[in-house]
């Protein structure tokens, strides 16, 4: 396994450290690469950890800032891939909130 870098830009959630400028969440020294989509999801709902973050500011920072028009499933599908990748932490959740979008909850 690659060292985890020593890097200032990192958030702590749960048992997870997320390297934000490198993408990738680190979990007892493994590596776990993110997307740049997913890079850019967690920072948005870490930046507001236990506040929800609608689904338009999603939409908006993720792919619309890029000219990319998205539907609301795209969202949907990028958590659900971010769920996985924090699964191994039971602490670490993303919750839907029902008609306005998710919470981190750390």
């Amino acid at each position: 396994a690659e060292p985890v870098p020593r890097i200032a830009d990192h958030k702590r959630l749960g048992n997870f450290v997320f390297f934000e400028s490198k993408g990738i969440l680190s979990l007892n020294g493994e590596i776990i690469e993110l997307s740049v989509k997913e890079a850019k999801a967690l920072h948005l709902l870490t930046s507001n950890q236990n506040q929800v973050v609608g689904r338009d500011l999603l939409m908006k920072d993720i792919w619309e800032d890029d000219g990319v028009f998205v539907i609301t499933r795209n969202v949907d599908v990028l958590i659900s891939k971010l769920r996985k990748k924090l699964s191994a932490d039971p602490s670490v959740k993303i919750v839907n909130v029902h008609g306005k979008g998710y919470k981190m909850i750390a």
